[in-house]
């Protein structure tokens, strides 16, 4: 078994320039790369341990893409792996033993050279109550911020709207028991999550009757411009919703 450096080019949109970001053993952090057509560009490293550099960079890009999905969430942006390259570099080749704290993280290769800014000011906050979740509720968060980075990347706003309830559908099956959750088990949590918006009753019947139902069923128009607006706006408050309900979950099952 050999140990490998694996970084891999981060595709979307960022805030400004500061800290490195850090989720679980993966850090997000800028490569100047020496290749004019490349330039700066935000990339997510880990160090493992594997057999080979094909294995290497398969466990490596999952990783990567797992910690990707938490930076969504705390961004509320479509981020995502380039597919097109890949850097990798052995372990006699990188100048320290593995070690991600700040005193260090720049003295693992050249490359090491700065970083973004990603996600909003709670940002260190939501990567450290994930860290601490409790072990039996990791799995069921994976699945329901999974859910949420799809709808973030999706263009199709029913497709958005569709995989924000499934994400918030995750949650509320764990917490109730229930194989099946119905419209009020819903209805129900999100309300003591998010009730005290203005018009809550409204606005869940906009998201989940007008928009999700609706359209899953096909009682709408899908492409009428006046309506796809409509749903386009159901998306965009059900994305809001969603994280708070995620983080409200992150807060009631800290270990």
């Amino acid at each position: 078994m050999s140990k490998w450096l694996i970084s891999f080019p981060v595709e979307g949109y960022f805030y400004e320039k500061g800290e490195y970001r850090k989720s679980g053993n993966v850090i997000f952090h800028v490569h100047r790369d020496n290749d004019p057509r490349y330039g700066e560009r935000l990339i997510g490293s880990i160090i493992l341990e594997q057999s080979n550099d094909g294995e290497a960079m398969d466990k490596g890009h999952d990783l990567i893409d797992d910690a990707l999905t938490e930076l969504t969430l705390t961004s509320g942006q479509s981020l995502r792996l380039g597919d097109n390259d890949c850097y990798i570099t052995p372990r006699d080749e990188y100048e320290t033993d593995v070690s991600f704290n700040s005193r260090t993280i720049h003295r693992l290769k050249a490359h090491f050279t700065g970083a973004y800014r990603i996600g909003e000011d709670d940002t260190d906050e939501i990567l450290l109550k994930i860290k601490n979740l409790k072990q039996n509720k990791k799995i069921i968060f994976k699945i329901s911020i999974g859910y949420y980075r799809l709808g973030v990347e999706s263009n199709n706003p029913y497709i958005a709207l569709s995989n924000y309830f499934s994400s918030v559908s995750t949650i509320v099956r764990d917490l109730t028991g229930y194989e099946e959750v119905r419209q009020g088990n819903l209805k129900d949590h999100m309300r003591a999550i998010v009730g005290n918006d203005l018009d809550f009753d409204l606005k869940f019947k906009d998201y989940y009757n007008s928009g999700r139902s609706a359209s899953t069923h096909g009682h709408i128009d899908a492409m009428n411009k006046n309506v796809l607006g409509t749903v386009r706006k159901s998306s965009f408050g059900m994305k809001h919703w969603t994280r708070r309900i995620l983080v409200d979950y992150l807060n009631q099952n800290q270990d």
